[in-house]
């Protein structure tokens, strides 16, 4: 009859209470006893009586505070949320600029290692024309 989750369903909710009633209406001792005969009719008359979920007029006045103190943590919930919201907005914001700004670099990059390529490319150049120029130099020299 114990439920680690505390939750009880419809069906073991009707099973438990005809439980109640079977023994109550136990022919051999509970039968005759009008204490029993008066519960078992409580019981049939409870499972017949609806109670709307929002009538807290049966509730005491500790239940009535702590709906009270739900319903302002809701409320601060609500405003919580709608920080996370616009917090997870400039975070989109940012991770667009972001994004932006590495594209922009990776651009950047790709242009610079072309004009290094460009630049490896004159300094060979210049290295060929020195050495070309140094060994007409040794000929002129002989």
């Amino acid at each position: 009859m114990h439920s680690q989750s505390m939750k009880v369903t419809t069906t073991d909710l009707k099973t438990y209470v005809q439980t109640m009633v079977d023994l109550l209406e136990d022919p051999i001792t509970l039968l005759q006893d009008p204490a029993a005969v008066q519960a078992v009719t409580d019981i049939k008359l409870i499972e017949t009586t609806t109670v709307e979920v929002n009538d807290t007029s049966f509730l005491g006045h500790e239940h009535k505070v702590w709906k009270t103190h739900l319903a302002s943590l809701s409320a601060d919930n609500k405003k919580e949320i709608l920080k996370l919201v616009k917090n997870n907005d400039k975070l989109e914001n940012r991770i667009q600029n972001v994004e932006t700004d590495v594209a922009l670099l990776k651009d950047e990059t790709k242009r610079l290692n072309d004009v290094t390529v460009e630049v490896q490319q004159q300094v060979k150049e210049i290295e060929e024309r020195l050495v070309e120029t140094t060994d007409e130099v040794k000929l002129q020299e002989k």
